[in-house]
């Protein structure tokens, strides 16, 4: 995240706060438990003398306006008794991932007597199984019009994600909810949400992963010594449910690598770790659309430079696959913090400039929505937890903004959608490996706006698609072109800072580099690199001092 100000130090507060806001929605919405209709959620029985209650199809003629299912935005699937179909929907519905249906009513009939009714989830698999979902909280008291900021005035139904598959149908049909009104006449058409009747649920079939190695960091550093290898399961946890509740995807696939870095001298901001993480990936090489992070813990709180990532300009092709990385701080006790700022700078190297809000520098201008907002609703959702946490369209604040509470957008996800389905192809085709890396070395730097500057030299390929033009770059005051290309990207979340990449020709040029230095033109700016500070960090055994 961005530099500490008086709008970061406000944005940081806020994003504390999540935690009690989500407490308070939390008995908003009250604690839901939801069942598979034959797993016995749809009424109850008094032993020995009432019968068991079976509903029956609402009477009266109250109709289904809309149905939204929402994996972590709202997508309408129903509207006004029709389906809806992909020019008309809000974003995409991922395979196989737990997601909320929001039932709305029409109008109350002029004779409507309030009463409890029940919304059921009929979902038609694809095998032919056919399987039932009922509200939340049972039979659900209807008095008053159907509206979506009040959550009494509406239904919820979760599908679990094992029945949210491509090809599947659904239908969804208004029943009574308590004995006494069966005898009323059924009114034509029913209260259904298609009158047509079933039609698919609009599942994509694709698979969708996100996959990310997170590199711990072990740092000391006068008082502070602190490892982020041994946080706790429920705190590593937090990455991966975050990521995968923010991107639209069935799994966000997080793993902890066994061995990260060793820093013993000071870590002033998160790029200082860049050149040990380039290398480390570099040496693991790892599938072109593996997300590397490294991640530290300053012993201090969430202020100042919370993350960085190289680029908001990393397109969805293997040769760009070494720009796929980005590094942030832990804070223990605003654990929520430190998720967020990974996700967010996750989102940079997905491609993903700020959303305007809270003085984030470099924001899309395609952005929809005024003040990042997330212009639908959002819903966080544990599946393994009773619980249900809401973000308003005009409240909930896009996760790539600088402002709070943090969700993801239509905007993000429809974003995010094509790209990742493009990074998760590879993992299921048998296409051509990316570019060789052997033999091919690098000089990376950070230029800060201060005019300060880190270089270091690793193994691997420069991202060529990645920041401005490759162009030759040239040295000494004679201008003599060099053969080397190179590329410039502004550091994401480090406004003023320049990331800089070289391909060099061979371990002669190294060598030259780190005895004379080198001095050259890029995208219109001179700069100079002192050989003598020049880290080489190629096949390093121990990266002790990145």
């Amino acid at each position: 995240m961005g530099p500490f100000n008086k709008v970061c130090y406000m944005t940081c507060m806020l994003r504390i706060s999540r935690i009690l806001r989500f407490a308070i929605f939390g008995l908003l919405v009250g604690t839901f438990g939801c069942t598979e209709k034959d797993a016995g959620g749809d009424g109850e029985t008094d032993v020995g003398s009432e019968p068991v209650f079976d509903p029956v199809p609402a009477r009266g003629g109250l109709t289904i306006r809309r149905v939204e299912l929402n994996p972590s935005i709202g997508v309408d699937i129903a509207q006004d008794g029709e389906w809806v179909g992909a020019s008309g929907r809000q974003g995409q519905i991922p395979r196989f991932r737990t997601a909320m249906a929001r039932i709305f009513w029409g109008e109350l009939p002029a004779d409507w007597v309030p009463r409890k009714l029940i919304a059921r989830f009929t979902v038609e698999k694809v095998g032919g199984e056919v399987v039932e979902f009922d509200n939340y909280r049972g039979p659900l008291m209807v008095e008053n019009e159907s509206d979506e900021g009040s959550f009494n005035d509406q239904f919820f139904v979760q599908l679990p994600a094992q029945h949210v598959e491509p090809g599947a149908k659904f239908q969804v049909q208004l029943m009574e909810g308590e004995i006494g009104y069966e005898n009323i006449p059924e009114i034509s058409p029913p209260s259904v949400a298609l009158l047509d009747g079933t039609d698919y649920i609009g599942v994509e079939a694709s698979p969708m992963e996100t996959r990310v190695v997170i590199v711990p960091v072990q740092y000391t550093w006068n008082e502070c010594v602190s490892d982020t290898a041994t946080l706790t399961e429920e705190e590593k946890q937090g990455f991966t449910d975050l990521l995968a509740k923010s991107n639209p995807i069935e799994a966000a696939k997080v793993v902890w690598r066994e061995t990260g870095i060793v820093r013993t001298t000071q870590i002033d901001d998160p790029p200082d770790l860049w050149g040990a993480l380039q290398q480390i990936r570099a040496e693991d090489d790892p599938d072109p659309n593996v997300f590397y992070y490294a991640l530290y813990d300053s012993c201090g709180g969430p202020f100042g430079t919370l993350g960085t990532a190289p680029t908001a300009n990393i397109p969805p092709t293997k040769s760009s696959a070494t720009a796929r990385f980005a590094s942030g701080k832990w804070h223990k006790e605003q654990n929520v913090t430190a998720w967020e700022t990974f996700v967010h700078e996750i989102g940079h190297v997905q491609s993903n400039p700020h959303a305007p809000c809270g003085g984030a520098a470099g924001t899309d201008p395609g952005y929809p929505h005024e003040d990042a907002n997330i212009g639908v609703w959002g819903f966080d959702i544990e599946p393994q937890k009773p619980g249900l946490f809401i973000y308003a369209p005009n409240t909930g604040k896009d996760y790539m903004s600088y402002c709070s509470p943090s969700w993801v957008s239509d905007y993000r996800w429809k974003k995010l959608f094509d790209h990742m389905r493009e990074l998760t192809s590879w993992d299921y085709e048998s296409a051509a490996p990316t570019p060789d890396a052997e033999g091919a070395i690098k000089l990376t730097g950070v230029v800060y706006d201060d005019g300060s500057q880190r270089w270091w030299v690793v193994d691997g390929l420069v991202a060529d698609e990645v920041g401005h033009a490759m162009e030759p770059i040239s040295s000494g005051s004679d201008a003599t072109a060099l053969s080397w290309p190179a590329v410039r990207s502004d550091v994401q979340d480090m406004e003023g800072s320049s990331f800089i990449q070289i391909q060099l020709g061979s371990e002669d040029d190294v060598e030259a580099i780190l005895g004379s230095g080198l001095q050259f033109r890029l995208d219109g700016l001179d700069y100079a690199v002192d050989g003598a500070s020049v880290e080489d960090l190629r096949r390093a055994k121990e990266l002790h001092q990145p």
